[in-house]
């Protein structure tokens, strides 16, 4: 099996990639949301993590002036963001989302738990 296989192309899943998430359990979809789906995202996690969406669990107090790129890399992970966030909550049925897993699992594929990570550069 060809590692150029583990590459989802643009939201188009094929039957080649389903062959390879069934061998290796892992597919890299890198062009899957959009720049400015990702950007959405980075400023509603940012916003989260500033307390903007409610009371998280072990999130220190910001300055009001720090970047949200500042923001970002003061935390790794949030369960649950989808609990807060109607941004993070429409993402989870992405459509692009939900056809990659629905081929990959099957269509009775189901959200049971929610989680954000927050992996920048140089972060272990």
């Amino acid at each position: 099996m060809n590692k150029e296989h583990a590459y989802i192309d643009n939201g188009c899943i094929s039957d080649d990639n389903v062959a390879f998430y069934e061998q290796y359990g892992y597919l890299i979809a890198p062009d899957l949301l959009s720049a400015s789906e990702i950007a959405e995202l980075k400023k509603e996690t940012a916003a989260i993590f500033r307390g903007e969406r409610g009371y998280v669990e072990g999130m220190l107090p910001v300055d009001a002036h720090d970047s949200d790129a500042d923001i970002l890399k003061r935390y790794v992970a949030i369960h649950f963001p989808h609990k807060i966030s109607a941004v993070i909550h429409t993402y989870l049925s992405h459509q692009k989302i939900v056809t990659v897993l629905t081929k990959i699992i099957s269509a009775n594929v189901k959200c049971m738990q929610s989680m954000l990570f927050v992996k920048g550069p140089g972060k272990a």
